[in-house]
């Protein structure tokens, strides 16, 4: 392969993990676990502080852990890609991202926004029977670096014309992506 294939061999590869990245971030955001599933290969391993275990056990805590908050928005950042020496296949990820978790209505509560580093081992793999390889996060460490409370009644709602993000299926989202697909 020629410096320049190897390149952009190297670029695609960056861009398809960085789409997982930000893949994963909607999964979280529109409560969907299908979503976050496909971010992770199938024994991938997640190490969130007060969670570690696998994607399998993992999706249905997150999933609980969201479900107390309104709206959950995780604002990735920069991703900085290292390439080990073990191959082309693999690939070590860390993504600055701002979260913000916020506590609905007159739910008692605290909304908070924090800063953390996803750091994600990455592996290409071949897909199922046999497709094409696919990058996939094999484990993930979150790294906390601030955490910010905000109390409950300093929040305020949208003008009750704007189009309101929603977990699941009812998010505008799904609805321009329907009409593209469709």
């Amino acid at each position: 392969m020629s410096a320049a294939a190897g390149i952009v061999e190297k670029m695609i590869s960056e861009w398809q993990i960085r789409a997982i990245v930000g893949r994963y971030a909607r999964g979280v955001d529109r409560k969907d676990g299908e979503i976050i599933r496909q971010c992770f290969h199938a024994e991938g391993l997640t190490h969130y502080g007060d969670f570690d275990g696998t994607v399998e056990t993992f999706v249905p805590w997150v999933l609980s852990y969201v479900e107390r908050y309104s709206c959950t928005m995780h604002f990735m950042g920069t991703t900085i890609i290292d390439w080990p020496n073990c191959g082309d296949d693999h690939a070590l990820a860390e993504t600055y991202a701002a979260v913000l978790h916020q506590i609905g209505g007159d739910n008692p509560g605290r909304s908070w926004v924090g800063g953390v580093r996803y750091i994600d081992r990455f592996e290409r793999r071949p897909g199922a029977s046999g497709s094409d390889p696919e990058w996939r996060i094999a484990e993930r460490t979150v790294v906390g670096d601030w955490l910010r409370i905000d109390p409950t009644e300093n929040h305020r709602p949208f003008p009750s014309e704007m189009a309101i993000g929603q977990a699941g299926s009812d998010d505008p989202v799904f609805e321009f992506l329907s009409k593209l697909y469709d």
